[in-house]
């Protein structure tokens, strides 16, 4: 069996136990490696921390240029955003300032539309008032020339008195005492107003009996007694003719004590008031213009 040397022996104690090899190193080397040994050590810590460092530091860069470019996009979008913003904005300001514009033109069209409406308002009254004074002047007109066209045909009608007797009533000796071209006959104004007197017919009556167009006596053919007529005359027979003959023949026969035919001498003569004047007892006789 070999037997190693001390050397090779301590040298495999060292590798065995680094304690030993420490051991060794130190009373080997003394302090110094030891403080060596240390500041290599420490070397290799800072080494270390310095990589690590390093590292973070790499990291914490790449971090930050990822932040700074997250920044920097959303700093451009958040530009992108206010432009879009403020160009919505100049946008909604200049659809702002045309709807303005746009009440200022309806509110000018409208008062405009109301000075037209307020003198069209003035014109229509106007015009109103003008053909209702048209209105007036005309039937003032037509009244005057109605009362003219009346007065012209009863004048044609007393004239020719004694051929309308005659023909439609058979009577002759015709004497007008009442009408548009004779004065009214005295004595029988004074048998009227004595039948006044005596309660026969009133006041008013009398009154009314005297606005007869015209009044006549006759003689009828067949017997030859006196009869009186008492005549409405118009150009159109209305029924307000009608029942004036009728009433006021009344009254003069109440204060004569004559028979009376109550009589509407008219150019015009419907058929319904043709028909009216059979059913009142009344004379309708057409007379055209003579």
């Amino acid at each position: 069996m070999s037997t190693q040397d001390p050397i090779t022996e301590m040298l495999n104690a060292m590798e065995q136990n680094p304690d030993i090899a420490d051991v060794f190193r130190t009373r080997i080397l003394g302090d110094d490696f030891k403080e060596i040994t240390e500041l290599l050590l420490a070397v290799l810590d800072f080494q270390d921390a310095t990589s690590e460092l390093v590292s973070k530091s790499s990291d914490l860069s790449m971090s930050t240029a990822r932040v700074i470019a997250a920044v920097q996009t959303r700093q451009r979008g958040s530009e992108d955003a206010i432009a879009g913003l403020q160009h919505e904005q100049e946008a909604m300001q200049s659809a702002i300032a045309n709807v303005r514009a746009d009440i200022e033109s309806m509110a000018a069209n409208q008062s405009r539309m109301e000075e037209a409406i307020g003198q069209l308002q003035s014109d229509v009254a106007t015009l109103k008032s003008d053909v209702s004074t048209l209105k007036s002047d005309m039937t003032h007109v037509r009244g005057r020339l109605d009362n003219l066209a009346g007065a012209s045909y009863e004048f044609k009608v007393q004239k020719n008195l004694g051929s309308i007797a005659g023909q439609h009533l058979r009577l002759r000796r015709t004497r007008t005492l009442k009408g548009p071209r004779t004065d009214d006959d005295q004595d029988l104004r004074e048998r009227v107003d004595d039948a006044e007197d005596r309660g026969i017919i009133t006041e008013s009556e009398n009154h009314d009996m005297w606005l007869l167009d015209l009044i006549f006596s006759g003689q009828r053919r067949e017997d030859r007694a006196e009869v009186l007529v008492a005549v409405e005359i118009s150009i159109t027979a209305g029924d307000d003719d009608i029942s004036r003959a009728k009433e006021r023949a009344e009254t003069l026969y109440k204060a004569t004590d004559t028979k009376t035919i109550p009589v509407v001498i008219a150019e015009h003569i419907d058929q319904e008031r043709q028909e009216a004047d059979e059913q009142a007892g009344v004379f309708i006789i057409p007379v055209p213009e003579i």
